[in-house]
Parts: structure tokens; C-alpha cells; sequence
């Protein structure tokens, strides 16, 4: 059983991932927020930003925190200081997340030996369960 996100207008996609109420924000931002209590960190976190924009040719979704200043962060592994900089818009790329076709999916399945017995999906389709066992 194989659980996927489906493609849809990138519209819905970039509004979910940049939801009103800051929820997608809020999880990519503690991304640096557990990289400081893990490392001894000290990024910024209010000079980064959300987003999540679609990337069409290649069918998914990708967040990023983008630095809002010219800045650095130090992260402590051991003794070993580890120092980032960024320029004022510049970007890390936290998250990719893939949109899949069913037809295309079941072939691929295929090709590594599996054949699909039975696709679910939802009434619009945004989400799929795809049933599949070996050849």
C-alpha cells in the first residue's frame, strides 16, 4: 500500500503550503529552531521567512526559509564551530515534497516488479492509496 499526493492546480498546493494561519511557517521554522537546540544554534529565526512555491517542471512543492538580512549562524558539533552566511534573500530549501500522476506512478511500480491491483482516491482527486503486490 503506497500513499501519495496527487497532482493538482498549483494554486491549491501553494495555498495549503502557505496557509493563512502561518501552521506550515511555523513547522519550517523550527527546522532552525531544533538545529539550535541540537547544535548550540543561533539562527535568527525571526529573520527568516516562509515560503513554498511550486516547481511546475518538476511536479512538486518546495519550502524554503529565506534570510530576510545579510547574516551568519554557528552550529557546534563537538568543539567544531560550524559558520553559515547568507546574503539578504537568499534561500535554504528545507522541503520537497512530490505531486505524482497515477498512470505514471503504476508504471513506474511496474518496472520494479510490482503491479497495482487497486487505486483508492478521494471525490476530487487530491490523494491516492495505491494497492500493489509483486509480478
Amino acid at each position: 500500500m503506497l500513499g501519495v499526493d496527487l497532482q493538482k492546480d498549483p494554486t491549491v498546493l501553494e495555498q495549503a503550503y502557505n496557509d493563512a494561519a502561518g501552521i506550515t511557517a511555523a513547522f519550517n521554522l523550527n527546522a532552525l529552531a531544533h538545529l539550535n537546540h541540537r547544535f548550540a544554534g543561533n539562527f535568527a529565526l525571526p529573520q527568516f521567512r516562509h515560503r513554498a512555491i511550486y516547481n511546475r517542471g518538476d511536479r512538486q512543492i518546495e519550502m524554503h526559509l529565506d534570510s530576510q538580512t545579510a547574516q551568519t549562524a554557528t552550529l557546534f558539533l563537538g568543539d567544531r564551530p560550524y559558520v553559515f552566511s547568507f546574503t539578504a534573500g537568499e534561500s535554504i530549501r528545507t522541503e520537497v515534497s512530490r505531486k505524482f500522476a497515477v498512470d505514471a506512478l503504476g508504471q513506474e511500480l511496474q518496472q520494479h516488479g510490482l503491479a497495482v491491483q487497486h487505486t483508492f482516491t478521494d471525490d476530487r482527486p487530491w490523494f491516492a492509496l495505491i494497492l500493489a503486490r509483486r509480478c
